[in-house]
Order: structure tokens, then C-alpha cells, then sequence
């Protein structure tokens, strides 16, 4: 028999188990995006000890990706981790195979058993991928054309599938005058997103707007329905036909009338000078005030087209400023427009051109009174003389006179002095022939004549005025026109007997003035005609007759008719010069 000492074996272990897999759990179901992990989770029975890099091999679509070892070693639970990559999609459900691939690793146990390696699938049909990225298909720009303040430049984004926005992402819209954005206004859910700049004043681009290649998130998102950021490039539109006239208009300068004073129908042109073309249409007006006539309006005339509009006030009777007109600093559009080609609205605003030597006097000299003669009679050689009173000092050029009325016929009262000063002398020299013995009238308007009367502005002055009281204002009152009737040597007639002519016979017999003054136009007629042998052959008092003057009326005797001695009457008649007759004879 051999015997032996036994060895100290109690601290020798006998393990043949393979570690077993208990359970195999992985994520919940849902999409997985670009940068998410799908992770598997083995469960042993015992701790294992991974080396390497063992992987469970997944199927995405029609490919084979690897979920690898990602932590656990030394514990019963084993994690495999797949990180979703651009590209990746499955939209039906993952699929895994159930054995783990080492890949050249190992999983065993403490005493160096290698691990099961097939498990349970724990179901993954609900595990979808969506690895891809939202690209812009297209960006489609606004027309091609001239954009001004107020209107907007859109773009729209058209994306491969629809997409959510977080926050403003824009566009940057590089003009001549700077950068710019159009920002998102709508789409969000859609595949068609919306950016939008509303042109502002001062924005300019002569050339043809510039675009980036790629939309700005500003701090935004813009993510496709799995959570995936889209790719934010795209391809240029063609935008040099898009333009950009924010510059408005503005008044460099006002041309105003030179300093004057300014008289009734007279223009005052103000010119107003843009620093570009305009077009006018309506009315508009510049605004003036005047210590006279209140608020008044330079309307617009002309320049529509060009960079100078003419406005014109045309001043009007009694519109007065003595200290310069006040004008407004802004054009009044009155419902009418004033653009530049583009279309965009004038800046209105001017600098005061400052107007204090424009004066306005449309104030048209008023008489005020007129003194006459005094009461009395007026004699051959003296002057018949009227003052005329003006509410300020006027000038005379020419002969203005004044219409005067008396018995003998009208005069004149031509005026003589008072230019430059507000009292005008009119005056008429009173000759042997006038006469009015129940006070002369007076015309109550002044007769320019061809003259003028104007006050230091220019105005015409007002001719009218109240007739002052002239009743009792004689003219040789006591100057008479007496009618006598002559035969044609000048003696006196009561009777004329043309005889027994036996034949037709014409006689001459004079009218004659023997008063002092031009009598009135005679009026010569036969009362009688004797049976008709006497008739009036020639007329020649047809016109007043001068005092000391006669006239002359050819009488036929026409000796036909009733025998016998025969009577007849002719009578002259006028104002002055009263009514005269005288008795006619003759026998057949």
C-alpha cells in the first residue's frame, strides 16, 4: 500500500458552468435619429469579463451595422451601443442577430469560461431609424424687379421633407448699403418654408442683391419631423435682376422770390429742388400764411419729371404781410403724390428758406372821401376843382379825370396834382359856354382815361367812391341860351309874307343864340302849315348853337293849292334856349 501526506486542497475550486444569458433587453420603441444610441443590454448569470470588442451585428434597411461593447466588464450586464449615422433609415423596424459577435474578443467568466453567446431577440420591430438629413431642394426667389420701402423680398425653402422651426432662422441678404435678413414667417410642418425683408428707407442695390449659400439658424432650429437638424445649404436662386431703392427723395433746397413786395394778380414761384427725379401727380401745395387772407396755397405748377417742381401763389385782392410771409416747412401732398421712379414717396420736409423780405400788399387804394367845390356859383375863368381822398398815398401817370354833368352839356375835371400822396386834385376851367343853375352831377367813378392810379405795391386803386353833395354847386347860374328867329340879315321876325310870288319860292331865315351860353340842339318845325303852302326845304340847326351864332332853315312857299291870302307858324324849341315863334304869310 502507498501512502502519502494529502496537499492542502481547500483552497482549490472546480468550475466548469458556462456562464449562461438570462435576459436581453434593449431600447424603447420609438425613431432614432443621427447621433442617438441604440443600446442592447445582455443579461449573464454570473460576472463576465469582456475583452476586446465584441458586437451584436443589426440590420438597418438592406445593411449591417454593429452594435459594440460599450461598458460592463465585471458585472452580469453587458452593453452594446449603436450610435444612429447620417444615412442610416429603417422604417419598418430594426432586426438583430441573436448571437453575439466577439469580433476577436472574449466574454468568460472569473474562471475563464467562455460565456454563452445566443439570446433571446427582445423584439425590435418598433425600433426605427431615421439617419436622414433634410436637405433644400430648391429656394425660390422673389421676381425680378425694383423693390422700394414697404414692399418685401420673399424666399422660400423648399425642403425634401417637411421640417419644424424653433426660434427665426434667416437669410442673409447682402445689399450695397449692408447686410440685411429675411426672416422665417412661416412653414413650419411643411416642407415649404417662408423668409421675408420688408425693404426699409436708406436700403439700396443697384446691382443685384447677393444671398449666402446657407440658411442662419440665429439661434434657432430647423429639424425634420425625427429630430434630425437639416443641412442648411443651398444652391443660388439667381437674384441680380432683384434690386433695392430704399433712397428716398429728399429737398436739398427751396428757391423762393426774390424780396419784393408782392401785388395783387402777381406770382410768387417757389422752386423746390430734390435730390432726384420726381414725378407729380394731384395738386400738391406748399402752405403760407399771411397777416392778411389767412392760410394760402403755393399750388404746384410744373417740373413733374425732373428734380425741380415749380409751386405758384398768385396773390389775391386784400391779402396783405407787411413783415414776410411765414411759409410751412413741408410740402402738402392734398390727396396728390410726389414719388421718384421707383415709386417711392418723397421725403416732404424743408429747411425754412426764410421769406422775411417777401411782402404781400393785394390791398387795392380805396377812395375815402371826395371833397367838392364849395356851394356857389362858379363864373367863366374859375376853376371847378374836386379833391379826391385816398386811404393811402397812391401814383398818377396819364390824365385820370372826373365826369361832371351840368345843364349845358358834360365836363371834365381832368386831374392836375397830388401824385405820390393820398389826395388827388381834379380840376376844370369853367368857360363862357357852361352853365348849370340846379347844382352840377358828378359821376361816382373815376375815368382812367388811359392813365393809371396805383399805390406803391402796384395795385389799381379802386375808382368808386359816395357822391359828395353838389346840389347847391353852380355853374354861370345866371347864363341864359335864348332862341330868336332872324331873316337872313339878322333882323328880328315876328312876321315874314313872302308877297304874291306867282311861282314855288325858297326864303333863308336864321335861329340865332342871342343869351350868353351854347344853347341846346334847336328843334325847328313848322305848327302851321298854311294849307300846305309852306313846308321846311333844308334843315341846318341840327347842333347847339354857340352864344352871338346862328343856324339856318330854307322855308319853300309852293303856290299850288287853295287862292287866297294864307297864314302859317314856325317855332323853334331847345334846352337852353326855350321856344321862339314866328308867323309865316303869302297870297296865291
Amino acid at each position: 500500500t502507498l501512502t502519502f501526506t494529502p496537499p492542502v486542497t481547500s483552497l482549490i475550486n472546480i468550475d466548469g458552468v458556462v456562464p449562461s444569458i438570462t435576459s436581453a433587453t434593449t431600447v424603447s420603441n420609438g425613431t432614432y435619429k443621427i447621433g442617438d444610441n441604440v443600446n442592447f443590454i445582455i443579461g449573464y448569470d454570473e460576472n463576465i469579463t469582456v475583452t476586446g470588442t465584441p458586437r451584436i451585428p443589426i440590420t438597418i434597411g438592406s445593411g449591417t451595422v454593429y452594435a459594440n461593447y460599450a461598458s460592463g466588464s465585471g458585472s452580469s450586464s453587458i452593453t452594446f451601443t449603436y450610435n444612429v449615422l447620417a444615412s442610416n433609415l429603417d422604417t419598418n423596424g430594426i432586426s438583430i442577430n441573436t448571437t453575439i459577435d466577439l469580433n476577436s474578443g472574449t466574454l468568460s467568466d472569473s474562471a475563464g469560461n467562455n460565456a454563452d453567446l445566443t439570446f433571446t431577440d427582445p423584439g425590435t420591430t418598433g425600433i426605427l431609424i431615421d439617419g436622414v438629413i433634410s436637405t433644400i431642394s430648391s429656394l425660390n426667389a422673389s421676381a425680378n424687379g425694383t423693390y422700394i420701402p414697404t414692399q418685401n423680398l420673399t424666399f422660400t425653402a423648399n425642403f425634401s421633407e417637411s421640417v419644424a422651426i424653433v426660434g427665426t432662422p434667416r437669410i442673409a441678404i447682402t445689399l450695397n448699403s449692408g447686410v440685411v435678413y429675411a426672416d422665417y414667417v412661416s412653414g413650419s410642418g411643411t416642407s415649404s418654408i417662408v423668409f421675408e425683408y420688408t425693404i426699409q428707407i436708406n436700403d439700396s442695390d443697384g446691382n443685384g442683391i447677393g444671398l449666402p449659400a446657407a440658411i442662419s439658424l440665429n439661434s434657432g432650429t430647423i429639424k425634420d419631423t425625427s429630430g434630425n437638424d437639416a443641412n442648411l445649404t443651398f444652391a443660388d436662386p439667381g437674384v441680380s435682376g432683384i434690386l433695392v431703392d430704399g433712397i428716398v427723395p429728399s429737398i436739398s433746397s427751396i428757391t423762393a422770390p426774390a424780396d419784393s413786395t408782392y401785388m395783387e394778380s402777381t406770382n410768387l414761384d417757389f422752386t423746390v429742388n430734390f435730390d432726384d427725379v420726381v414725378n407729380t401727380t394731384g395738386l400738391p401745395r406748399l402752405v403760407l400764411s399771411l397777416n392778411t387772407g389767412g392760410t394760402v396755397y403755393a399750388d404746384y405748377l410744373s417740373g413733374t419729371g425732373t428734380a425741380n417742381i415749380i409751386f405758384r401763389y398768385t396773390v389775391l385782392n386784400s391779402h396783405e404781410d407787411s413783415d414776410g410771409v411765414t411759409l410751412a416747412t413741408s410740402i402738402d401732398l392734398n390727396s396728390g403724390s410726389i414719388r421718384d421712379v421707383n415709386s417711392n414717396d418723397s421725403n416732404l420736409s424743408f429747411s425754412d428758406p426764410g421769406l422775411t423780405g417777401v411782402l404781400v400788399d393785394g390791398v387795392s387804394p380805396l377812395v375815402s372821401s371826395v371833397i367838392p367845390p364849395s356851394d356857389g356859383d362858379i363864373t367863366t375863368g374859375n376853376n371847378i376843382s374836386f379833391t379826391v381822398n385816398f386811404d393811402e398815398a397812391v401814383t398818377v401817370s396819364g390824365l385820370p379825370q372826373l365826369d361832371i354833368g351840368l345843364n349845358t352839356g358834360n365836363i371834365n375835371a381832368v386831374y392836375s396834382s397830388g401824385s405820390g400822396s393820398s389826395a388827388l386834385i381834379f380840376e376844370y376851367t369853367v368857360l363862357s359856354s357852361d352853365s348849370d343853375n340846379d347844382g352840377l352831377t358828378l359821376v361816382t367813378a373815376i375815368d382812367l382815361s388811359g392813365g393809371t392810379i396805383l399805390d406803391a405795391a402796384g395795385n389799381s386803386s379802386s375808382l368808386s367812391f359816395s357822391a359828395p353833395n353838389t346840389s347847391l354847386v353852380n355853374v354861370n347860374e345866371n347864363a341864359t341860351a335864348t332862341f330868336e328867329w332872324q331873316d337872313n340879315v339878322g333882323s328880328t321876325l315876328g312876321v315874314y309874307d313872302f308877297g304874291t310870288p306867282g311861282t314855288n319860292t325858297t326864303q333863308t331865315f336864321r335861329v340865332a343864340n342871342t343869351g350868353t351860353i351854347t344853347s341846346g340842339t334847336p328843334a325847328v318845325s313848322i305848327i302851321d302849315s298854311g294849307n300846305g303852302h309852306f313846308s321846311i326845304q333844308t334843315d341846318n340847326c341840327t347842333t347847339p348853337i354857340s352864344a352871338g351864332s346862328f343856324c339856318t332853315v330854307d322855308i319853300l312857299w309852293t303856290d299850288v293849292g287853295t287862292a287866297g291870302a294864307q297864314s302859317g307858324s314856325m317855332q323853334v324849341s331847345g334846352t337852353p334856349g326855350g321856344t321862339e315863334n314866328f308867323t309865316l304869310q303869302g297870297t296865291k
